[in-house]
C-alpha cells in the first residue's frame, strides 16, 4: 500500500517564505566578520511576514479600486476634479455652448478638461444630428460600437478614445493633445456641413 503525500500547500509555502525572511533578517542583523549570533526570534519573523503581506494586499487592493472604480461608481466619470469648474450634465448645453467652454477651458490651460467638452460637444453632435441618440448611461464602448455603422466616423473615434485615455487611464492631456481633439471636431464639422449642402440640393 503506498502512501500519498502533499507536494505543496499554502501552509507549507507560508512557513518556507517565513523561514526565508527569518534567514534574510539573520544576515542583515549579523554584523559582517563576525560569527551568527542564532536565529532571529520567531515573533520577529512572523511580524515582518505578515507586515509584509498586508503592506502588498493594501497596495494591490489601492490599484484595483483605481482601475474598478469608475464601473462600481459611474458618477465619478461626471465629476471634476478640486479647483476646476464643475460640468453640467451633457445635455444641459448645445454643441455650440460646449464648444465654448473648451475654448475657454484651453486658454486657463485646462487641456484636461478642453478635451471633455469637446467629447461632450460630439455626443451631442451625434445627438442633434439624429446619428446616435445621447443617453447618459451609455460607455465610450457602446459609442465605439454604434459608431463602426456611421461613414466617416474616425474624427469622433479620436475624441472618445481621448476621453477614455483621461477618464480611465489617467494620461496626462497636452496642448498637442487638445490640438489633434480640435482638428477632429473640425474635421466632423465640415463633413457634417457638405453632408447637409449636398442633402439641401436634393
Amino acid at each position: 500500500m503506498t502512501a500519498s503525500y502533499e507536494i505543496t500547500s499554502l501552509g507549507w509555502q507560508i512557513q518556507q517564505l517565513q523561514q526565508r525572511i527569518g534567514e534574510w533578517l539573520e544576515r542583515i542583523l549579523t554584523p559582517v566578520g563576525t560569527p551568527p549570533i542564532g536565529e532571529p526570534p520567531e515573533w520577529l519573523v512572523k511580524a515582518v511576514f505578515w507586515g509584509v503581506s498586508l503592506v502588498l494586499i493594501g497596495w494591490v487592493s489601492q490599484q484595483l479600486y483605481t482601475l474598478l472604480r469608475f464601473y462600481f461608481y459611474p458618477s465619478l466619470l461626471t465629476e471634476s476634479s478640486p479647483g476646476e469648474t464643475p460640468l453640467p450634465p451633457p445635455k444641459a448645453l448645445t454643441v455650440e455652448q460646449w464648444l465654448q467652454r473648451s475654448r475657454t477651458f484651453a486658454r486657463q490651460g485646462n487641456y484636461r478638461e478642453a478635451c471633455r467638452s469637446l467629447y461632450l460637444a460630439a455626443l451631442e453632435r451625434l445627438n442633434e444630428d439624429d446619428l446616435i441618440p445621447q443617453e447618459l448611461s451609455r460607455t465610450d464602448g457602446e459609442y465605439h460600437r454604434l459608431l463602426q455603422t456611421i461613414p466617416n466616423a474616425s474624427p469622433y473615434q479620436l475624441l472618445i478614445h481621448t476621453h477614455e485615455q483621461l477618464c480611465f487611464g489617467h494620461a496626462e492631456i497636452s496642448a498637442e493633445t487638445y490640438d489633434h481633439c480640435q482638428r477632429s471636431f473640425a474635421e466632423l464639422e465640415r463633413k457634417g456641413a457638405k453632408k447637409k449642402e449636398r442633402e439641401g440640393e436634393i
